[in-house]
């Protein structure tokens, strides 16, 4: 546990528990760790609230405490007790376009506890809502590089302090959090480009195959891609019963021939390639996206076009994409008999366990040794 006190100041019987959260966070400096995000839409003008040391308007206040509140009610069922939620609120201008954002962002943000998940022990309860907390992050990210609205939450430069958005996730984050996003919001910008451009095919591949094509857009299938490939993420995790989890090298193996295959159409034939296995993974992946759902389903019904005029420059931008994020293929956590581990550079796993600081910030650490 981080050895950092709280101390309420002598006249704190004064104080709501918000304007003592603000003035803990004064004095402790919060850790830049991933964090609750409430989402509050607001007039226009607002947006010009960037100095840190004013109050937001009591309404922005007010909308803010309610947020927080309906995150007690999450913490009381994932048994996390801590006095403060630490919090970033990102303002969005209450126009046609800016409910658009908010009515995205919120849905990505909410697909983990939207989700038929119950966590079997305390860790995997703070695992669930560290996952919780990208996912409301990754929201943010998303619908910024969709629809705008708001300057990018990830840039450091000072374009940040000129922009409004007081707390950005720059300022609260970490560098490989950043990345981390970073990358996530490029890849499935990429997905919804060839969403867009490849939906007549998309849409023949499915009455073909006679599948039911329920999305009444681009955006909603984008949706269910994010429900399921976060329902893959958990599995992956904390229910996994395999007895060993696979290692680095195994699963940079598994994107490197992932990456490989899309690059081709028709993918791989047999005896091209430097691996001699390729035909092997070749069918291994394509049953597994014949039995993935629709994120297997896209990729099948768009793998003839690729180099169609039309998606071939989407479909090339998808693939450096996924080159370039294979380093976050990597599972951060690893899950034996439901309990997390964390594999060192030397490849040995040691138990890790989650703590809670005095703000309220989630972090995992290596479990010591009484």
């Amino acid at each position: 546990m981080l050895e950092r006190h709280f101390h309420p100041p002598s006249n704190s019987l004064n104080l709501s528990e918000e304007e003592l959260q603000d003035w803990a966070e004064r004095g402790l400096q919060p850790i830049k760790d991933f964090q609750e995000i409430p989402l509050i839409l607001v007039p226009a003008y607002f947006q010009c609230l960037s100095d840190a040391t004013l109050s937001f308007p009591d309404s922005v206040r007010t909308a803010i405490q309610n947020w927080l509140k309906e995150a007690r009610l999450d913490d009381e069922r994932l048994r996390i007790e801590r006095r403060f939620i630490s919090h970033t609120p990102i303002l969005i201008p209450d126009t046609a376009k800016g409910r658009q954002f908010f009515k995205l962002a919120k849905a990505i943000g909410d697909i983990p506890i939207n989700a038929d998940i119950i966590p079997r022990n305390q860790n995997q309860g703070y695992w669930f809502k560290t996952l919780h907390y990208f996912w409301q992050a990754k929201g943010v990210v998303i619908a910024q590089r969709l629809l705008g609205v708001i300057p990018d939450p990830l840039d450091k430069g000072d374009r940040n302090e000129e922009s409004g958005q007081r707390r950005a996730l720059s300022n609260r984050l970490s560098d490989k959090n950043i990345e981390s996003l970073h990358f996530s919001g490029a890849i499935y910008s990429a997905y919804f480009q060839l969403l867009v451009r490849g939906g007549r095919h998309i849409r023949y591949w499915a009455r073909e195959n006679k599948i039911l094509y329920p999305f009444q857009s681009p955006q909603t299938l984008l949706l269910e891609l994010l429900k399921e490939d976060f329902l893959v993420m958990w599995q992956l995790g904390p229910p996994n019963q395999e007895k060993k989890p696979l290692s680095k090298a195994q699963q940079r193996e598994n994107v490197a021939v992932r990456v490989r295959l899309l690059q081709h159409s028709p993918w791989l034939e047999k005896g091209k390639g430097r691996r001699q296995n390729y035909q092997e993974k070749e069918q291994q992946y394509l049953e597994y996206l014949q039995q993935a759902g629709w994120s297997g389903y896209w990729l099948l019904a768009l793998r003839p076009y690729i180099y169609e005029k039309r998606l071939e420059k989407y479909w090339k931008s998808y693939v450096k994409v996924l080159i370039d994020t294979k380093a976050l293929a990597i599972d951060p956590l690893d899950w034996i008999k439901g309990q997390p581990f964390h594999r060192a550079t030397s490849n040995v796993l040691r138990p890790v366990e989650a703590t809670i600081d005095t703000l309220g910030c989630i972090h995992w650490q290596y479990v010591t040794e009484d």
